[in-house]
């Protein structure tokens, strides 16, 4: 290599680094997405729940007047 072996070296060094940066970037975007759905997933099951709940007061409301 000669001369230019260090800048060889230091750029495979910074490729390497940058690689790890992505890769590390991309883990952490992962897992802000999975959270994220998982709470949506959560958010949407509470509504379901209490629009099951109200509807069956409404019922029970309804039969109780007859």
């Amino acid at each position: 290599m000669g001369n230019r072996g260090l800048f060889v070296w230091l750029s495979y060094g910074v490729s390497i680094a940058v690689m790890l940066a992505l890769l590390m970037q991309s883990i952490w975007f992962s897992q802000s997405v999975r959270k994220y759905v998982y709470q949506q997933q959560q958010r949407a099951q509470r509504i379901l729940a209490a629009r099951a709940k109200r509807k069956q007061s409404k019922q029970t409301a309804v039969e109780g007047n007859k």
